[in-house]
């Protein structure tokens, strides 16, 4: 299994990622990149990153699968009822 991350495969995940979901990697984030991928590597069935990212290409299963590893799944905001009260009652109606 190859697991070399270069500049040329990071920068193709980068704007894949960026042109089909809108997640932006910035250079420093590389190695988040990397590890993410990784991490998904065995859930795909994929052998290497290679093959990773043309899988990410022509299946939407791949690459959402990607996408749920690189995003945080927070949810605290809309557990919080007095925010959207402030929204309703006092940000929007001005």
């Amino acid at each position: 299994m190859s697991t070399t991350f270069t500049s040329d495969l990071f920068q193709r995940f980068r704007d894949l990622l960026l042109t089909r979901s809108g997640l932006y990697f910035p250079d420093h984030r590389q190695n988040d990149l990397h590890h993410c991928l990784m991490s998904v590597l065995p859930a795909t069935g994929c052998a290497s990153l290679e093959a990773l990212y043309t899988a990410a290409v022509s299946s939407e299963r791949v690459l959402h699968t990607i996408i749920e590893s690189v995003t945080v799944g927070e949810t605290y905001f809309f557990r919080n009822a007095s925010q959207f009260a402030a929204l309703r009652d006092q940000i929007i109606p001005t």
